[in-house]
């Protein structure tokens, strides 16, 4: 029989089932098992020595007493160790997502990927600025600016210009025109491939490294603004592109 936690305020009935097993039963049907102050005997098996001058116990399954406050010890540690196991989750889970939002990705430090890479990259998208590796890579090493962040601008606002307006006006990141002296439409618009590419190049340069925007958190919100946009979908995608070239695949996986 389990002994409750808790003790009804006034008791009903007091029943002696054996010399020393005194049980108490109160107005809610809860029941308390009291041992006497003195000392008990060994002769009945009951109870541990330690135990003498406890006031209450669970009986276990196998009929033998516990105490109620080792008990009630027992299992607050219990839900302690729980509780502590749940905000050690809750936690690790904000570290993560805090540590995702809060990551940067510095768009500057040279090529990280070859000439030949990008173009076998191109061929795999069937993309018609084949051949433009050459440039991307060289508009890398003169700018300072990461061309697998060109490649990852490119594939996102046009799927390496085969989709969209890229497609008529050859421009790797559909640049706004902004009194550029061809446009189409709302876009700046360029003869080859390779005028589109430097220009690029430039814009990230001067309009956003030169005004302290260097990292890739910093520049898609003002690149590519949330009135038009979903900028960490954004983020995201270029980030993933990034990632998977530089480990060497071409395909970027969603």
């Amino acid at each position: 029989m389990t002994r409750s936690l808790e003790i009804a305020p006034r008791a009903t009935e007091v029943v002696m089932n054996e010399p020393f097993d005194i049980v108490i039963s109160y107005e809610n049907s809860i029941r308390q098992t009291v041992l006497p102050a003195e000392p008990i005997g060994d002769e009945y098996g009951m109870f541990a020595p330690h135990w003498h001058g406890a006031t209450s116990f669970v009986r276990t399954s196998d009929g033998s007493l516990f105490p109620l406050d080792a008990a009630q010890s027992f299992v607050r540690v219990v839900l302690l160790l729980v509780c502590a196991l749940v905000v050690g989750c809750v936690l690790s889970t904000s570290f993560v997502a805090c540590s995702e939002v809060s990551s940067s990705s510095p768009v500057q430090g040279g090529p990280s990927l070859s000439a030949s890479f990008i173009d076998a990259d191109l061929a795999h998208y069937q993309s018609p600025a084949v051949g433009l590796g050459a440039t991307l890579y060289a508009e890398s090493q003169a700018s300072g600016i990461d061309d697998v962040y060109a490649l990852a601008f490119f594939l996102h606002e046009s799927s390496f210009g085969t989709a969209g307006v890229a497609r008529q006006t050859r421009s790797l990141g559909n640049i706004i025109c902004a009194g550029y002296p061809s446009c189409l439409g709302r876009f700046r618009s360029y003869s080859t491939w390779r005028a589109g590419a430097h220009d690029w190049y430039r814009l990230i340069r001067v309009e956003y490294i030169a005004r302290g925007l260097t990292t890739l958190e910093q520049i898609v919100p003002v690149y590519a603004p949330s009135s038009e946009n979903d900028v960490s979908a954004y983020i995201r995608a270029v980030s993933r592109a990034a990632a998977a070239w530089r480990s060497g695949s071409l395909e970027v996986r969603s």
